[in-house]
């Protein structure tokens, strides 16, 4: 008696399992839902003025498809919310790994540095208007860093 139900209940759980059928295919977020969230990281990022280097910091953005940011930026904690731009970020990071899953993307997997963010005074025609005041910028002897020009996949 036992086992008639036991298969039964097997048997019934087969049939509700094949009746879903198999699972829908990801779907990419719009490139519109992914401009939107790079812009509002942007935004929050602002002009990253500092006084100090201690007030920069750096966030990864943008996601490989192995795991990890695909880059970094310099921010400033002068001008920007890290809370919400912690958020922003993760957000952000969200979509691009979704569109890479979405789409099949992989990477190198390859183990990527942490960039240090330096406040840099600024030069030219608006140094006279931001006297005392620098911009957080990527230092550029670390690798990944615009400046550096060099670039670990």
């Amino acid at each position: 008696m036992r086992r008639a139900a036991l298969v039964s209940l097997l048997l019934a759980g087969f049939v509700v399992c094949a009746c879903a059928g198999p699972s829908a295919p990801l779907s990419a977020p719009s490139t519109a839902e992914r401009d939107h969230a790079w812009a509002d990281v942007q935004a929050l990022v602002g002009d990253a003025t500092c006084r100090a280097d201690d007030q920069c910091h750096v966030v990864g953005v943008g996601a490989r498809a192995c795991g990890g940011p695909s880059r970094y930026i310099a921010w400033s904690s002068r001008v920007t919310d890290g809370d919400k731009l912690a958020a922003a970020a993760q957000h952000q990071r969200d979509l691009e790994r979704a569109s890479q899953r979405a789409e099949g993307r992989m990477s190198d997997c390859r183990v990527m540095a942490v960039p240090v963010a330096q406040c840099r005074p600024v030069s030219g025609a608006v140094a006279g208007a931001m006297a005392g005041v620098g911009r957080c910028v990527i230092a550029p002897d670390v690798p990944n860093s615009p400046a550096s020009g060099r670039r670990i996949e």
